[in-house]
């Protein structure tokens, strides 16, 4: 596991481990099947990157996860989505 956890962390680019694998590898045997899952939800499908994104961004607001906002709040900048739009995530009647 602290070989996983430090591979995730170099591709991340990060300085510190990405805790959130730390967390979910507690699910034991579901790990692996868990980020296959992941997997393909994030990198296979219809729905474009950009909405993906998007989709996280709201999800993680909603639900108060302040790791996943300012993870994908970084991705969502290198995918070109304005500040702006990002911001309008944050309210409650966004049209997004």
């Amino acid at each position: 596991m602290k070989v996983f956890l430090k591979v995730t962390q170099y591709g991340a680019k990060s300085k510190v481990p990405l805790n959130v694998f730390g967390v979910l590898a507690r699910l034991d045997k579901l790990f692996p099947n868990y980020l296959f899952f992941m997997k393909s939800i994030l990198f296979k499908g219809n729905i474009g990157r950009v909405d993906k994104e998007l989709i996280v961004l709201r999800i993680a607001w909603k639900l108060e996860c302040s790791y996943e906002w300012k993870h994908h709040t970084h991705f969502a900048a290198e995918l070109g989505i304005k500040n702006r739009i990002v911001e309008s995530i944050t309210l409650d009647h966004s049209e997004l």
